[in-house]
């Protein structure tokens, strides 16, 4: 019988302070939830082949949003300082 090698498939990692974190709590709990998919996205690095102004398009899509909010979640989230531009994380937490 052959082993299995195990596969390690990509992950993120949320820290205890991601409870209590001033600038988790000021977001909705919806946006709560996104900014999770938007450290996956990361994770699986989605991110960093984004297109010049397809960015949020493909961003809503990848997050199962409408374009109306994708625009609303993306200005939260920078506004709070936890992405760019360009949607990278600006650390996780």
């Amino acid at each position: 019988m052959q082993e299995q090698k195990a596969t390690t498939k990509p992950s993120i990692t949320l820290s205890t302070d991601f409870w209590d974190d001033p600038r988790i709590l000021s977001l909705r709990e919806r946006d709560r939830l996104m900014y999770i998919g938007v450290l996956i996205m990361n994770r699986k690095g989605f991110i960093d082949r984004l297109k010049e102004g397809l960015g949020d398009y493909v961003m809503s899509q990848l997050l199962r949003i409408d374009e109306e909010y994708v625009d609303e979640l993306k200005e939260e989230l920078k506004l709070v300082g936890l992405i760019d531009d360009n949607w990278k994380p600006v650390k996780e937490i």
